[in-house]
């Protein structure tokens, strides 16, 4: 996400990130003296926080040392969090929401009424689509055979 923000954000495509020396938050608040650095900083680590999918304590502590370090405001860094889940709370419930309005039109037919096993929740549907390859050249069942197809946690090739 760094890489994304340097190249395409601030376009400087030209900065490599091999070889950078790691910095701890002890040295990097030596290094940033300027209060508008330690900010920018601060939330630049806390926005490529949020992209961290799922955090680990680890993670969330690692950012807490360098905020403690550079002397930001922790309850900042509590609202933003808050703030963060609260956001991520309410887009899976819209989301849910979108999904249940339609949810009857996007099963397959063929398969609505079949009982579905929580640990392989397609297995069905997979199966299915394997019996597709033995149709022709060219067809989307001889392209779904020769391409891996990855159906929730079932893996078919």
């Amino acid at each position: 996400m760094l890489r994304v923000i340097v190249s395409h954000v601030w376009e400087r495509p030209d900065l490599r990130f091999e070889g950078v020396r790691h910095i701890g938050p002890g040295e990097l608040a030596e290094l940033l003296v300027d209060e508008h650095h330690r900010t920018a900083f601060h939330e630049l680590h806390m926005a490529l926080e949020t992209c961290r999918n799922p955090q680990s304590p680890a993670q969330v502590a690692r950012v807490e040392e360098y905020a403690r370090a550079l002397a930001v405001d922790e309850d900042e860094l509590q609202i933003f969090r808050d703030l963060v889940t609260s956001g991520v709370d309410a887009a899976k419930a819209d989301f849910q929401r979108f999904l249940t309005i339609d949810l009857k039109e996007r099963f397959e037919p063929a398969l609505a009424d079949v009982p579905v096993d929580p640990h392989h929740p397609e297995m069905k549907l997979a199966e299915k689509l394997g019996t597709f390859a033995e149709y022709g050249p060219d067809t989307l069942g001889r392209a779904l055979k020769s391409r891996p197809i990855i159906i929730s946690s079932f893996r078919m090739t």
